[in-house]
């Protein structure tokens, strides 16, 4: 009985288990309690820039536009936003970058070039570039750009073939740019509600560090803009106007003579080919008589005192043999 009614037990591992477990739930609640008196922080976003505007829009201002409410979020969490394509944003009709090239043999190259001036003009169109090679003996040929409205490059292709005796070679191609241009005007539109935005919040900054911040981006946005409408302007380019390439080949013609045949001219050369001939003939006898005298007179000279001296050693020998 003293064993059964004893109190002096020691607390067994699932006592100890709901000990623990009681402790980190009073421990959570004393975290939550203490975090809500506490102020929540905020990031700095890009440059400043995000935080003072997140700090007027949500004080006494209207609430940030879509465009510049994305600032605010992290570049981690942001797609590839300058390739986004608004959903509102669409074209009339599909953007085609049409090209054509035509090889053509013509009877005569210089009135073909003036007939196909004339056939761009007539379609509102214009030469981009010309060039005409003649070689003065033979056929001429000749190279032309022609820039034509889109919707009429088919029928300025078949009246260029008109003009034409024999159709060498002709080719077309076509590359749609719709997505691209689609995408141009989105982030042109998304950029100047950024513009628009960061204008407004100018006149909300107070201090010179938020003014130089905001103006800086303001800065970057505008030179953002001016280089997507020139990319958009060109893409509006080259798919308004279409461009077709046409070489011009004359056909072979029998020339006698021929236009740059001058007999008279070739008399004159000839002559003066001889002239020079016989000027440098005497030019290097001239110069080979010079050297060859001015290489024998020493050899000469030293000849000359070699047999003195050995006459003299003679002669005197003689007298001695004499006595």
């Amino acid at each position: 009985m003293k064993n059964l009614l004893s109190t002096d037990k020691k607390p067994g591992l699932l006592a100890w288990a709901g000990y623990g477990l009681l402790v980190i739930v009073a421990l959570s609640i004393i975290t939550s309690i203490v975090g809500s008196f506490l102020p929540e922080s905020s990031s700095s976003g890009e440059g400043g820039t995000a935080s003072i505007m997140a700090r007027y829009d949500t004080a006494t201002f209207a609430p940030m536009p879509n465009a510049v409410a994305e600032m605010a979020v992290p570049s981690a969490q942001k797609s590839a936003g300058s390739a986004a394509v608004d959903a509102g944003t669409s074209v009339d009709v599909a953007r085609v970058i049409k090209t054509g090239s035509l090889e053509l043999m013509v009877e005569d190259v210089a009135k073909t070039m003036a007939q196909i001036t004339t056939l761009a003009t007539a379609k509102n169109g214009f030469v981009e570039s010309s060039s005409i090679q003649d070689p003065g003996t033979g056929s001429r040929t000749a190279w032309v750009s022609v820039r034509v409205p889109v919707k009429v490059f088919e029928s300025s292709l078949t009246e260029f073939k008109k003009l034409a005796t024999v159709v060498l070679n002709e080719s077309t191609q076509g590359q749609d740019v719709t997505m691209e241009y689609i995408d141009l005007a989105a982030n042109i539109k998304n950029s100047k509600a950024e513009e628009e935005s960061y204008i407004n919040l100018m006149k909300k900054t107070g201090s010179v560090e938020e003014i130089l911040s905001v103006t800086r981006q303001l800065a970057e946005v505008r030179g953002r803009i001016e280089r997507l409408e020139a990319q958009k302007r060109y893409l509006e380019n080259r798919t308004d106007m279409s461009t077709i390439s046409i070489q011009l080949t004359e056909e072979t013609r029998v020339n006698v003579p021929s236009r740059t045949w001058q007999p008279l001219e070739v008399l004159r050369q000839s002559v003066r080919d001889l002239v020079s001939s016989l000027q440098g003939l005497v030019d290097f006898m001239i110069t080979f008589v010079i050297a060859v005298i001015g290489l024998l007179i020493p050899i000469v000279i030293f000849i000359g005192l070699i047999i003195w001296l050995g006459w003299k050693v003679l002669k005197f020998a003689m007298k001695k043999i004499r006595r």
